[in-house]
């Protein structure tokens, strides 16, 4: 376990705190708080903490700079003040499911590119007949080597993409 700690905002249409796990807001390649260089900025959209709480602290430990949000809208609102470069969405939540949010993601020239995980206990197919917009599909419950495994897949081949 690392010593960073967990800082969190509300958003204002939901009790669940937006989170931000280690030092302030900043680029790929930022210094964390012990010296150390993030691997990347994740922003995970999931309603139930249950799935977010875990997944921010897998993602934290393996050292990701991690932020959350609790629905769609959330996540939107959380893109305006920092910028991910990967966003992991649920698919099926409250207020915007993560198709709609990644259709807007998608349509939006500032964040069309950042690549989608879809996280979801649904069938593949069932997100896909919602969007195709994502770069990859993780089934609740996943498996954290593939989960560390597509992260930092989707984070490499973006990074050679700019």
């Amino acid at each position: 376990m690392n010593n960073q700690q967990t800082h969190h905002e509300y958003s204002a249409d939901n009790q669940r705190p937006f989170s931000h796990s280690g030092s302030q807001p900043g680029e790929h390649g930022s210094v964390q708080p012990n010296g150390d260089e993030y691997l990347g900025t994740v922003l995970i959209v999931d309603d139930e903490a249950s799935n977010s709480e875990p997944l921010e602290a897998i993602l934290t430990d393996s050292g990701y700079r991690v932020y959350t949000a609790a629905n769609g809208v959330d996540g939107l609102e959380r893109m305006d003040m920092v910028t991910p470069e990967l966003v992991i969405l649920d698919f099926m939540m409250p207020l915007m499911n993560g198709a709609e949010m990644g259709r807007r993601l998608r349509a939006n020239p500032a964040t069309q590119n950042i690549p989608i995980v879809m996280n979801s206990g649904t069938s593949e197919d069932m997100v896909r007949q919602n969007f195709t917009g994502y770069d990859a599909f993780l089934r609740k419950p996943y498996n954290v080597v593939e989960l560390l495994s597509v992260v930092h897949r989707l984070l490499e081949s973006s990074a050679d993409r700019r």
